[in-house]
């Protein structure tokens, strides 16, 4: 991934090669679709990350006035995004476990981009602005979901095996995995089955201790946004 970043901020050159023309790469953060998605300061200390339209693949903005271009994937129920803040030479990749509570992206990038630039300095007030996303985000989710330590339990029977990792797990943004027994009509046998709605089904086989590994039994698809 960091290969990757590397070849956006040096406009498709990778190793001192020039592995797509630099125009291509520019023509990709030039905007084909409006999206003004725009906010405003009420204090002087607070930065401001607006939005301005979607290029090739990418979404365009900026931050602090700087230019901001980023893209963002899904997978239940982990979240990723990639921050490109090309004039200066930074990038910021993430990929978490939404968890109850969702984690803010944009958040953590521009307080990292906002520190390796020097707007921030490591001080108690550039702690206290973390902090103050982090809780904002969490009071953002009230949908109730089940502890996902229930997968850490240790198994000593097939049947205790089943009762530990049923439930719903996930986030209230990103949506629930839901975990349950159900009966395998190809092996005649009740076995466990995890369904993220229709977009990801898989009958779960027990390799040992905590660790599953997944039989699909649907199409696999990659959701972008």
């Amino acid at each position: 991934m960091t290969r990757y970043m590397r070849f956006h901020l040096n406009f498709g050159s990778l190793d001192g090669k020039q592995v797509l023309p630099e125009a291509v790469m520019r023509w990709m953060t030039k905007p084909a679709i409006v999206a003004p998605w725009f906010a405003f300061k009420s204090s002087e200390e607070e930065k401001v990350t607006s939005y301005l339209g979607y290029g090739l693949g990418l979404f365009l903005g900026q931050h602090g006035g700087w230019q901001y271009v980023y893209h963002g994937g899904f997978w239940a129920p982990y979240l990723t995004r990639m921050s490109l803040f090309p004039k200066k030479k930074v990038a910021v990749f993430t990929s978490a476990n939404q968890g109850p509570a969702s984690m803010n992206h944009v958040g953590v990038h521009t307080f990292i981009y906002d520190t390796l630039t020097g707007v921030n300095n490591g001080t108690e007030k550039a702690s206290e602005r973390l902090e103050k996303l982090r809780v904002e985000q969490a009071r953002q989710v009230n949908e109730p979901v089940d502890a996902v330590p229930k997968f850490m339990q240790t198994i000593t029977t097939a049947t205790k095996q089943n009762e530990d990792i049923s439930g719903k797990y996930g986030s209230g943004s990103s949506g629930n995995v839901e975990i349950f027994e159900k009966f395998n009509h190809q092996t005649d046998t009740t076995g466990i089955y995890m369904s993220y709605g229709r977009l990801a089904q898989a009958w779960l086989e027990n390799i040992g201790g905590a660790y599953y590994r997944l039989i699909w039994d649907s199409d696999v698809i990659q959701d972008y946004y």
